[in-house]
């Protein structure tokens, strides 16, 4: 059993790369989904690694140093490992000027790994959702969302691509460059 409570006034995004790569010994070969032409990463999670111990760790960090498309703020998480189910509740950004609230379940019970996720993302500025976008300067507004979904699948694409839910999106207090909608 692993308890931790940690604290960072910063913290650099790539020093969580270890704690999620999903083989240690092949940590230093594991490329960002990009540079190998995928968006989501492919590498499978290692059922035995999520069913070997349990942990209860909460982290949160006030400052984030991130790559610039990335308009994260600070993160707030609580980690639950219990019997082989991975919880992440809450799991919490600050982003854009708003907030990202999810609370994430795997279930290493079972192969492929069943998931659940909860995301509601709270009062975005849309011109800081994406600020290397050019055309999103002239954008104006707040967003909010909320996303329900289950899937099932060992990597995060795997369970992302067979996801199945609910999605709602609202926009208020602006409208988007003409140039992005049409």
């Amino acid at each position: 059993f692993l308890p931790a409570d940690l604290q960072s006034k910063v913290l650099d995004l790539k020093d969580l790369a270890p704690i999620v790569a999903p083989k240690p010994q092949m940590a230093h070969a594991v490329k960002s989904p990009a540079a190998a032409g995928k968006v989501l990463p492919t590498d499978p999670f290692e059922l035995e690694r999520l069913n070997s111990m349990d942990a209860d760790v909460t982290l949160k960090a006030h400052q984030l140093r991130r790559p610039t498309q990335l308009p994260l703020d600070d993160l707030q998480a609580r980690l639950k490992l219990d019997n082989g189910v991975l919880a992440l509740d809450p799991l919490r950004f600050g982003i854009a000027g708003g907030t990202i609230d999810s609370a994430v379940t795997l279930d290493a019970h079972h192969n492929p790994i069943r998931t659940q996720a909860s995301v509601r993302l709270k009062n975005a500025r849309i011109n800081q959702l994406f600020p290397t976008v050019k055309l999103m300067k002239d954008s104006d507004g707040r967003l909010g969302a909320n996303v329900q979904l289950s899937g099932r699948g060992n990597s995060v694409a795997a369970m992302l691509g067979s996801s199945s839910g609910e999605i709602a999106v609202a926009m208020t207090g602006g409208g988007l460059s003409s140039l992005l909608v049409g």
